[in-house]
């Protein structure tokens, strides 16, 4: 019987990880209300692409917006995913995927440092596409934890 090489699927899987986050930052991220102010004033862009959203994204800290640093928590989690750091790995990408899913509490991004609000209309694909990618990488992360032994100190503290 083939034994199945779970660390060599994690890997795989932290490649389709980051397949899915390149791919997000080419796809619109958000759809602004073309009838905002601040949309007419910029010339009507009312679609943010994932790679706007990347660059601009860390200024929501001073609205209280988190889910920005979800992208820097990813980061952390596919490069552990990559050292053969699987539970450590797998600690950051629940924490990235947390992070994340603030992004549902959003309805209005900062336009500008005077205070003045873009209203969200709608997610776009890339935005999902985005969530993915950290959906793989904690799959991932669960495969390469298959590969490692149980801790020994902990063993047996359980009983049935």
């Amino acid at each position: 019987m083939k034994r199945t090489n779970y660390a060599a699927i994690a890997i795989s899987l932290g490649g389709v990880s980051i397949a899915c986050y390149a791919l997000s930052l080419a796809m619109p991220a958000f759809r602004f209300s073309p009838d905002e102010p601040w949309i007419k004033f910029s010339g009507g862009n009312d679609l943010w692409s994932g790679l706007l959203v990347l660059i601009l994204g860390w200024i929501g800290i001073f609205q209280g917006v988190v889910a920005w640093f979800a992208n820097p928590a990813w980061l952390v989690a596919v490069i552990l995913l990559f050292g053969s750091k699987f539970k450590a790995s797998a600690v950051w990408a629940v924490a990235t995927i947390c992070l994340a899913l603030t992004s549902f509490f959003l309805n209005a991004i900062a336009a500008n440092e005077g205070g003045g609000e873009i209203h969200i209309q709608t997610m776009g694909c890339g935005f999902y596409v985005w969530l993915l990618s950290f959906l793989v990488l904690l799959i991932g992360t669960q495969y390469g934890c298959a590969t490692q032994p149980p801790n020994p100190a902990v063993e047996g503290t359980l009983r049935d």
